[in-house]
Order: structure tokens, then sequence, then C-alpha cells
């Protein structure tokens, strides 16, 4: 599950609702928002973006890796702009960099990278 702290009266409070182990939160730009992986079997995540304040989830699509399981998750990183949040799928020998467009629409390939990689997604600071 995601949790949040608040670190000056150390009120913690769990984000997440659904079954499955939550992997790498990122807070959108905003701060209106949180979007984790959520592992669904050792091959296949979905990708969730959660409301702070409601706390209603919503499923923007799946990443599969085969040739390398999911043993600890995968993080995800949002845009600048917030419209969209990036994560790693694997396939085969290959790195899959997928984006999904968070006011709905289909997953793009962003790009591939012809070897393993690990969990961790960061985006410059200029977007690129």
């Amino acid at each position: 599950h995601v949790w949040e702290k608040d670190l000056e009266t150390g009120v913690e409070q769990q984000l997440s609702q659904g079954g499955g182990a939550a992997w790498g939160p990122a807070w959108a730009p905003d701060g209106k928002m949180v979007a984790f992986t959520r592992l669904l079997r050792e091959d296949l995540a979905e990708v969730v973006m959660l409301n702070r304040e409601t706390k209603r989830e919503r499923v923007l699509g799946q990443v599969v890796r085969t040739g390398q399981p999911f043993p600890f998750g995968a993080t995800v990183a949002w845009t600048e702009d917030g419209r969209k949040l990036l994560t790693i799928g694997q396939k085969g020998a290959d790195a899959e960099l997928w984006a999904f467009p968070v006011d709905g629409g289909e997953r793009q390939l962003a790009g591939v990278l012809p070897q393993r990689i690990g969990r961790g997604l960061s985006l410059s600071p200029d977007g690129k």
C-alpha cells in the first residue's frame, strides 16, 4: 500500500486501497495526485493514479516484463506538466519506456533501450 506521513505531527494515513503490492510512488507536480505501480503478478504490473483528497484510484494501464520479472515492483515518473506518467517494462533483453496519458487514452511506447535496466526512473529537469 501507499502511505502518507505528516512529518510535523507524525500522523500516518493509508492512501491506496487495492490488493497487490504498491511500488515506486511519485507525487504529481501539483501535489493533488500520487501515482504508483501495483504488482499483479511476477511479470505484470498496473499503473495507478490516486486522488489524494478522495482516495479514488484510477488504473491507467498495464506494463509487462518478460525475461525479467518485477522482483520489487517498478517506479513511475510524472512529466513536468503533469500530463503523462512514465514507467519501464521489459521485453526480453530490451527495456521499454512507456508513457501513460493521465487524462485517458492509450499508452505510448516512448523508447526502447537495448539492455536490461533497473527499476529506477527519473526525468531530467528539462523534461528530456
